[in-house]
């Protein structure tokens, strides 16, 4: 296995805040939580490499198709806390447009709420109720300044910490992606593929491809091979992509990335409706 630094894909950013899709889709101490730490434990290769085949994101609630990676392709309900595809989204709107109705969510039936202090009162709701997916999204709020409220990312930080506590992969992966890049924390790297390698545990495939980006910049392409074969087979571009490059410079077999393109098209197959077609040509047009 090289040992030579190689420098290889970037890794994946964090996740941008949810919100509802319009024209597009668009304080505590930094240091960990004591708590937190309490949780943290040396990870086998067994738990790394045989666990997290399956996305977290899963299926669509309404149409049951799984889940687009790209997050331009899905909707977050903050009413009911739901992600969907922007096929349902848009043929729920379409249907309430057309019998004269306010838009309400496709999932709940509740009116759709704009940014402002209602939906973020709603969300506080949830927050102080212990919702995981409501402690990461407010966490994003903070950490990009969105929903009328002042950016702050050791708030940020403070409400994923609490949220990664209650099982969110997504939180594992910004708190991994904060410490990766000393984005409001100081840089460790050890707390940063910690959270990774929970992520990735957790089907998070952005963490599992910044494990593979970590792994080859550091020589070990063969783990880097691992991970990235995991995270393409999801449907991952960059991971596919990824491969690509290692084949390309012989670190990875003509085999090994006919699997992962094979991985990569069968999964990206799975998450083809007509409705997100449809979806797709719409906002593209408008």
């Amino acid at each position: 296995m090289p040992s030579n630094k190689k420098k290889g894909p970037n890794k994946d950013k964090k996740s941008s805040a949810k919100k509802r899709q319009t024209t597009s889709v668009a304080a505590k101490d930094t240091e960990l939580d004591s708590a937190l730490v309490s949780q943290l434990h040396f990870i086998t290769d067994e738990e790394l490499y045989d666990k997290g085949y399956r996305c977290y994101l899963g299926d669509c609630s309404i149409c049951m198709v799984t889940m687009p990676l790209d997050e331009n392709q899905r909707v977050f309900m903050s009413c009911c806390m739901k992600e969907i595809c922007n096929g349902c989204s848009l043929a729920s709107d379409l249907a309430d447009q057309k019998a004269g109705r306010d838009a309400l969510c496709v999932f709940c039936r509740e009116p759709i709420l704009d940014e402002g202090p209602e939906k973020l009162a709603l969300l506080q709701k949830r927050v102080d109720a212990g919702d995981a997916d409501a402690l990461f999204v407010l966490g994003q709020y903070y950490h990009s300044g969105e929903c009328g409220l002042l950016r702050n990312r050791k708030r940020a930080m403070a409400l994923w910490e609490e949220a990664a506590k209650r099982g969110s992969v997504e939180a594992h992966h910004d708190i991994g992606c904060a410490y990766h890049d000393g984005d409001g924390v100081e840089r460790d790297m050890k707390n940063a593929l910690y959270h990774y390698q929970v992520a990735a545990i957790g089907g998070q495939f952005s963490a599992r491809h910044n494990l593979g980006s970590v792994e080859y910049e550091k020589g070990n392409v063969d783990r880097a091979l691992k991970h990235w074969m995991i995270s393409a087979k999801m449907g991952h571009e960059n991971s596919l992509k990824a491969i690509q490059i290692m084949y390309a410079r012989g670190d990875a077999t003509k085999d090994e990335y006919a699997q992962a393109l094979l991985g990569y098209q069968d999964a990206t197959e799975e998450m083809k409706s007509v409705q997100r077609a449809e979806a797709d040509e719409f906002y593209r047009n408008k």
